[in-house]
């Protein structure tokens, strides 16, 4: 066994030390190079496809459900019921920027009607459009004819988030022929029983389009018209009003008010020349309160006619009982109403050349229900109406084709339902009755003022 280690260890040695030596020879003091050459193979070897196997997770079916809850909010939009006149073409202005269409037909009684309507919007800046209403109606008898034309033009230019600009323009061309006397006892020329009046006018107007972050909502205008009658009557007026609001917080609000109405009437008939000149102004401001639940208004406003001053509450309450299944409300509020010979003419259009022209007093008394229930909308509302310098219609004894005016103080009292089912998006029947009881404090009654009145018909938009 120790022969084999020494062996071993011998063997090492001498390969060690022809190790050395071959690297360097220091016996001879020269330096000698040695080059190991071993040859060899490179070989490429093209990449290795490995099998690679994924497991995918079937994707879950369960869906998560999400139901949001949008609280309803009844649009606030005033009504005032219709005054009972010839069924046709609806005297009420229609809503400008609806699509531009053309309308022709024929009602009953030889009612032929037309309406165009024509509108264009330029890079949503500039607005433009024309509204034209015809109609004509003709009764049993020769003299029931009555037609009218109304036409409208408009512009408007958006300069900036709060700056619009406006202008206006109308012409109204009414004819009636007086129809209430026996026609079997009586008989007139017609052109002795007719009414023509002619109205024209312009507006001009600034306002913001919409409210910026200050919350501020404003709108100024000023514009006038020109009225002339066959009877040689004619009335101007110039007027303008300013609005200002303020909204605080979402839920508050504060506003002004300023209205001027300078009216003036002349009666230039068989050369007798009468003027009578009237000038109103009011101004008001008011507080309100909306957050959704609760709905509150109380303001004043001053009302200045001539030398005479008036001050003025107006006061609404509404709260929501349940939802916008039922919400109720009440309002009080009195107002300056301005009567011209032109707003006479427009209720009854054979009064006499002269009549007296006085501003009436209203007040009003309003509680009711409303609500709306999937598609149907309901209002019901009572009311107590005191009118102080009430117009009133008298025939004339020496005139039975013509009137004469008398003031009064009438009290009323009515109910008044409206309702309306939408039966898709753009059809709408509607529908309105409203009863009143009338009282008239020093006359008889409260001659040739509608004591039912009621609408039924289908709206399309």
């Amino acid at each position: 066994m120790h022969l084999n280690i020494k062996l071993c260890l011998a063997l090492l040695g001498l390969l060690f030390s022809n190790i050395i030596y071959a690297q360097k020879d220091t016996s001879s003091g020269l330096n000698n190079q040695v080059i190991v050459v071993k040859e060899g193979s490179i070989s490429v070897q093209s990449a290795e496809k490995l099998p690679l196997i994924i497991e995918l997770q079937e994707k879950n079916q369960d869906t998560v459900s999400v139901e949001y809850y949008v609280p309803k909010k009844n649009m606030r939009v005033p009504y005032s019921p219709d005054i009972l006149k010839a069924l046709g073409v609806s005297k009420s202005e229609r809503e400008k920027n609806q699509m531009s269409f053309l309308k022709v037909g024929m009602g009953s009684l030889l009612s032929p009607f037309a309406s165009l309507s024509y509108h264009d919007i330029v890079k949503d800046k500039f607005r433009y459009g024309l509204i034209y209403d015809f109609w004509r109606g003709q009764g049993k008898h020769e003299s029931q004819r009555m037609n009218f034309h109304h036409g409208k033009v408009y512009a408007s230019y958006i300069a900036s988030k709060q700056v619009q600009i406006g202008i206006d323009g109308i012409y109204n061309r009414n004819t009636n022929h007086f129809y209430g006397y026996n026609t079997n006892a009586e008989t007139f020329n017609r052109e002795n029983i007719r009414q023509v009046v002619n109205t024209g006018g312009a507006k001009i107007y600034i306002q913001n389009p919409t409210i910026g972050s200050s919350g501020i909502q404003y709108r100024q205008d000023a514009g006038f018209t020109y009225t002339s009658l066959r009877n040689g009557v004619t009335e101007w007026n110039v007027e303008g009003s300013t609005f200002l609001e303020k909204k605080i917080k979402s839920v508050h609000g504060i506003g002004l008010t300023f209205h001027f109405d300078i009216n003036q009437t002349d009666n230039n008939i068989s050369g007798n020349d009468s003027i009578l000149k009237r000038n109103i102004f009011r101004t008001g401001a008011w507080y309100a309160y909306d957050d959704d639940n609760w709905q509150a208004k109380a303001g004043f406003e001053l009302a200045f006619d001539g030398p005479i001053t008036y001050i003025y509450p107006d006061l609404y309450l509404e709260k929501r009982l349940y939802d916008h299944y039922l919400i109720a409300y009440g309002q009080w509020k009195m107002e300056l109403g301005k009567n011209t010979y032109s707003s006479l003419v427009e209720t009854n259009p054979f009064i006499k050349d002269y009549v007296s022209i006085r501003s009436s007093r209203i007040e009003k008394r309003i509680g009711g229900l409303k609500g709306s229930i999937s598609h149907f909308d309901y209002d019901v509302q009572f009311r107590s109406q005191v009118t102080r310098r009430m117009p009133l219609f008298f025939t004339l004894q020496s005139d039975t084709k013509r009137f004469w005016v008398e003031y009064d103080k009438v009290q009323s009292l009515g109910v008044l339902v409206q309702a309306s089912y939408e039966f898709q998006r753009n059809l709408k029947l509607v529908a309105s009755f409203q009863y009143d009881w009338l009282n008239a404090e020093r006359e008889l009654k409260a001659f040739y003022i509608p004591t039912i009145q009621a609408k039924v018909g289908v709206q399309y938009d």
